[in-house]
């Protein structure tokens, strides 16, 4: 995992620690049963390398998808503020535009009321 760039040396080390007492447990290789401090420090170094492995990897994704979503907010209130419409349907385009500019109310979108199809309530009786 170190070569793969996975964890760090030192969590590669403890790493070996953790098998180095998994080997002496299965093989019976223990004169004294394992204390609570070293069953608390095997979890501590399992969890490091768990966090090495994939906590780590994760809250860096969830950084950068959070800093690409505030360039892309930010890019969108730009394309506003520049009256520069960011979709291509044309009658979205003339509401953002009206609504930047301060021009007469925006046209009004279709309601349930206007469509030109109709659809069937859904029973609530289900």
């Amino acid at each position: 995992m170190l070569v793969q760039g996975l964890i760090r040396p030192h969590v590669r080390d403890g790493a070996h620690e953790v098998r180095y007492l998994g080997n002496e447990m299965a093989h019976g290789d223990f004169v004294q049963p394992v204390s609570p401090q070293d069953a608390d420090l095997v979890l501590t170094l399992m969890s490091e390398v768990l966090g090495d492995v994939y906590q780590s990897p994760a809250r860096v994704a969830r950084a950068q998808a959070a800093r690409e979503e505030r360039k892309r907010q930010a890019e969108q209130l730009a394309a506003l503020l520049q009256q520069k419409p960011f979709t291509s349907s044309p009658a979205m385009a003339k509401v953002v535009e009206s609504l930047v500019i301060g021009q007469a109310p925006p046209p009004q979108l279709p309601g349930p009321s206007q469509q030109h199809h109709s659809v069937e309530p859904e029973s609530r009786d289900r």
